[in-house]
This record gives C-alpha cells, sequence and structure tokens, in this order.
C-alpha cells in the first residue's frame, strides 16, 4: 500500500488555519502568515519541505518556521511569539495548556527513542527493551553517559527516565549560551555516575561534569 501523509498531519494544519487564520470577530484582517516554534528533529527530517508548500498551496498563507528546542519552543509560545508549536514532551505540553498558554493539543507524530553506546557494551545492556532498567544498569555500573543537556525534549525524555530509576538523584545547576544568550537549566543525574553533558544540540563541545 502507498504511504501518504498522516491524516492527523492534515487535520493539525487544517485547524491552524482555521483557528488562527480566519478573520476574528473583532473585524482584524486576516494574517497573510503564520509563526510556528518547532523542535530541530523536525525540521532536519524534511517534513516540514513536504507539508508547509501544500499548506502555503491551498490557504495562501506562508509559514514562518523558528526551529529550536522544545523548552525554548515552549517559551516562545509562553511568551506569545508565534501562534503553532509542533514540539515533544507531553508533560510539558499538558502544563503549557493548564497554565492557559495554549487553546487545545493534538497528537501528531510519536518519537522513538534509542540508547546508543560502544560496541563493548560497558553497561551490559545490549538487548535490554526496558529503558528504565538500562539506564538503572547505567548508573550502577557508574559508566560515562552523554546528555544533550540542552531541554531538548530528548534531554527532557532522558530526566524522566532518570526519575523513573528510582535512584538517589543528585541535581546540578548548567549553563549554555545559544543565540550569545546564557541560559540556566537544572539537570538531574545518580550519583557516581560518569556522566558528560553536551552543551546545546551541536554536537560538538561538551565537557566533562564534576
Amino acid at each position: 500500500m502507498r504511504k501518504g501523509i498522516p491524516l492527523s498531519v492534515f487535520v493539525f494544519l487544517a485547524i491552524v488555519y482555521y483557528s488562527v487564520v480566519l478573520p476574528h470577530p473583532s473585524g482584524a484582517e486576516e494574517r497573510r502568515f503564520i509563526k510556528m516554534s518547532t523542535t530541530t528533529s523536525t525540521e532536519n527530517s524534511g517534513l516540514l519541505d513536504v507539508l508547509l508548500p501544500l499548506f502555503t498551496g491551498v490557504t495562501k498563507i506562508d509559514v514562518k518556521v523558528f526551529a529550536k528546542c522544545t523548552g525554548a519552543a515552549l517559551r516562545d509560545g509562553i511568551k506569545g511569539n508565534v501562534d503553532v508549536l509542533l514540539v515533544h514532551a507531553r508533560k510539558r505540553e499538558q502544563k503549557f495548556l493548564a497554565d492557559g498558554y495554549g487553546a487545545y493539543r493534538l497528537q501528531v507524530m510519536h518519537n522513538d527513542f534509542v540508547i546508543l553506546g560502544p560496541a563493548r557494551d560497558p553497561a551490559g545492556i545490549k538487548g535490554i527493551k526496558d529503558a528504565v532498567a538500562a539506564f538503572r544498569m547505567i548508573a550502577l555500573r557508574g559508566v560515562k553517559f552523554v546528555s544533550r543537556g540542552d531541554d531538548s525534549g530528548t534531554h527532557i525524555k532522558e530526566q524522566e527516565l532518570w526519575e523513573a530509576t528510582g535512584l538517589k538523584l543528585k541535581t546540578k545547576m548548567t549553563r549554555i549560551v545559544k543565540n550569545g544568550k546564557i541560559k540556566s537549566l537544572i539537570f538531574r543525574y545518580p550519583g557516581g555516575l560518569g556522566c558528560f553533558e553536551m552543551k546545546g544540540a551541536g554536537w560538538r563541545k561538551w565537557r566533562k561534569r564534576p
């Protein structure tokens, strides 16, 4: 069977159009563009290169895309800088709605997270399908762990997994520099873990944590 664009994505774009583009009772003019914050992984996937021309072709509305980590995208929404968010951190999204910053949430896609490591498998987790159990073994064996450490959806999921292990966690404050701005982040991980933290999503600069 031929694979096409998921119906949920078209529904998502249609709702965006009717909620943002159509004239409001106040008599304001139609907007000729909308702004969307989304994750770098969504942009890098090429999905938007397929969807947005279709959306613009039907509605004559352009979409300005701002690609960044999930945390930063949510902050764009909180500040009212964008009209639409396409992110991946369910609990943070639900809190976003509960706090009154969004009208509704649609599940468009889902993520598959994979734990990667060296071929020699120092943590002994090869073949384990339970991510929480794998994280617990990584911590108990004190092997090195590389984290995005940037408040992205991947980093948020990692933090949820550490919490789920039931292990005693240390809380550290770390700072990252992005677009010339210094941002403080809370980072939690088990004591005794040979933990490395990546600075931002660039995958080039990283340092050993104390």
